[in-house]
């Protein structure tokens, strides 16, 4: 049987069949192309999108690596927050410092040795257990220095 008589003797069936699937078929691979467009072009800008968040990531989190340990940066901050207080020693007087301290650490660590001898019986913990101490002052440090 050739393909002229396989037409002619189901050229109703294959009217039929035109008809009615060609353009659910069309319908459905157009829909699908335009859905697989989209998600590449939205992909392209989540891609975007996700590598301007990882530089600018990296970018902070290597400057406060950078700036938490500088001695001079340090005293600015102290400036800062001692001029949001109000005064030229605001923090010092808040915390219940004396000394005359240069940096945050410092008024930190005044602070720290201030409490430890106002509390009597554990100012005896607190000076055994001197470098956790100064750990924690770090920590609270780079949490000031973080959020300012």
């Amino acid at each position: 049987m050739d393909i002229m008589q396989f037409i002619y003797e189901n050229a109703e069936l294959l009217t039929r069949l035109l008809v009615s699937w060609i353009p659910t078929i069309y319908l459905i691979v157009t829909v699908l192309t335009g859905t697989l467009v989209g998600m590449r072009r939205g992909a392209r800008k989540s891609t975007i999108l996700l590598i301007h968040a990882v530089a600018i990531f990296t970018l902070c989190i290597t400057l406060f690596m950078l700036l938490v340990s500088v001695k001079e940066v340090d005293a600015v901050l102290l400036n800062i927050i001692n001029t949001v207080l109000g005064s030229n020693t605001g923090l010092q007087d808040m915390l219940g410092v004396t000394v005359k301290c240069e940096t945050l650490k410092e008024v930190l660590l005044e602070f720290a040795f201030t409490f430890a001898e106002s509390t009597g019986d554990y100012g005896i913990i607190f000076k055994e257990n001197g470098m956790y101490i100064l750990t924690l002052i770090d920590l609270v440090y780079r949490i000031v220095f973080g959020l300012v």
